[in-house]
């Protein structure tokens, strides 16, 4: 039976027991989450923002009077790379641990997700690809939950004479093999799913050959040498989602670890190759001569232009919002223009006056929601609105891999709205009437999205819910609690 019934974190401790170096692991993750060690460097903890702006509260005055940077050298990882160690984390784990069912590996990432969530609660990019992993267990596991025919499975009696019941089915033309033993006790998995109103066939013959297929399959003997597993467990040993599970989430199926492990390396694969499958596609939205409008910092649109300008030979115009109080506009300008791009830096209240030049507005997103709706820099709505009201298109650059969520507005307002230290403000008061506030995200609306280019294309915010549903499965938590 399972040794894991509950996506608790006292359970999964008690699983990993006998790993010790993959619990050591965990935890130093973890830890390092709790810290802030990967805090999203595209806000208030970018590291190399004070190298650009000695006006920085990141830096402090030396005896001699200059200024000496305070840097936190574990905070330089994006958030890309942050998804692909825990995904390579549990990769390990899911390899290493001798779970035998779908049903448990399910349990497993459940614990998993609850833990990233709560060391991690403020990014969804964790729970995201954990979500995208349950999905591909559960893909894999309805592909493999109706065995194939065998030769000599089925057989046609010609000797009895057809005639035909009230249900229209010729009586003697099926009949099972001789050597199956006909068993009430022990359903087998297609018999089971048959059952179930959702999954029931009006047409006769067809359940009699799943039925005697399916029977001869689990009457089958295993092979010398392979361990079977005990059966499935009660439904009511079971916490979190597998509650939910069919009985056949709990059977052992010998080919079911390999192609799991297989899916998740297309997982990592997609992480590896989202930002250059991204540039890819610069040629076709940055044309020559023109002028291009973005806001703060991003590493995603820093590589698009930059792939536009040297690999496709755009020679344009980029003007940058400052991104205040977090300057990461700055940041970003140096870079370019270190490049050869032209850029202009501009305070945030100037956008609205500069928006009839402009003609593309590029926006990062922190995260892309159910509705098509867009999380991204605090002020990015600013440039939205403005650029709607004057026919300026608005296009979001963002990689599906870990930043598509499955929440609406109304869910995500308590887990990705965060507020950092007004000390960024550089505002000081002495009154206790007044309070500062300095929100990281803003909230985008899908109307005022003209085009998402994505690691599988350009997609437009009515398709999302339809990427939604071809990578994650309804039935898996939306907030891992």
């Amino acid at each position: 039976m399972p040794s894991i019934y509950s996506p608790t974190s006292a359970s999964l401790r008690d699983y990993l027991a006998s790993h010790s170096h993959l619990l050591l692991a965990l935890d130093t993750f973890l830890l390092s989450l709790r810290l802030g060690e990967f805090n999203n460097p595209s806000y208030s903890d970018t590291p190399s923002r004070p190298n650009e702006i000695p006006g920085s509260p990141s830096f402090r005055s030396t005896e001699s009077g200059e200024l000496k940077e305070e840097t936190k050298e574990g905070r330089k990882v994006s958030r890309s790379a942050l998804t692909l160690k825990a995904m390579e984390l549990v990769r390990s784990i899911v390899g290493t641990t001798k779970w035998t069912s779908s049903g448990e590996l399910l349990i497993i990432l459940e614990a998993l997700g609850r833990l990233f969530h709560s060391s991690y609660a403020k990014d969804p990019c964790l729970s995201n690809t954990i979500r995208r992993l349950m999905n591909l267990v559960r893909t894999v596991e309805e592909d493999l939950k109706t065995p194939q025919l065998t030769p000599g499975a089925l057989s046609v009696n010609t000797n009895l004479p057809l005639t035909t019941d009230p249900g229209g089915v010729p009586s003697g033309a099926l009949s099972p093999p001789n050597n199956i033993s006909r068993s009430t006790s022990t359903p087998s998995m297609t018999s089971a799913l048959i059952s179930q109103p959702q999954n029931a066939s009006t047409d006769l013959l067809y359940s009699n050959l799943e039925r005697f297929r399916s029977d001869s399959m689990a009457e089958s003997p295993e092979p010398a040498g392979v361990p079977v597993p005990d059966g499935p467990p009660n439904p009511s040993n079971v916490e979190g989602i597998a509650k939910k599970l069919p009985l056949y989430f709990f059977e052992y199926k010998a080919e079911f670890r390999q192609m799991v492990m297989e899916g998740f390396q297309e997982v990592i694969d997609d992480l590896e190759e989202g930002r250059r499958e991204i540039n890819e596609q610069a040629g076709l939205h940055i044309h020559s001569n023109e002028i291009i409008l973005t806001y703060s910092l991003s590493r995603t649109i820093e590589n698009f232009l930059l792939h536009a300008h040297q690999r496709e030979k755009r020679q344009f115009h980029v003007i940058i919002a400052e991104g205040a109080p977090h300057f990461g506009g700055h940041v970003m300008a140096n870079k370019l223009s270190s490049k050869g791009v032209r850029v202009t830096v501009i305070n945030d209240s100037a956008i609205t006056a500069l928006m009839p030049r402009v003609n593309l507005v590029l926006l990062p997103a922190h995260a892309i929601l159910a509705n098509g709706g867009v999380v991204a820099p605090s002020g990015s709505h600013l440039c939205a609105l403005s650029a709607l009201a004057n026919k300026v298109p608005t296009v979001v650059v963002s990689s599906l891999t870990f930043k598509l969520c499955p929440m609406y507005p109304h869910e995500g307002q308590d887990i990705m709205q965060d507020f950092v230290s007004p000390a960024f403000l550089g505002v000081g008061s002495e009154s206790d009437n007044v309070d500062l506030i300095c929100p990281v995200h803003d909230y985008i609306p899908p109307e005022l999205i003209k085009l998402f280019i994505t690691n599988v294309g350009g997609v437009l915010p009515s398709y999302v819910y339809r990427l939604l549903s071809e990578v994650y499965c309804v039935e898996d938590p939306i907030i891992f609690k």
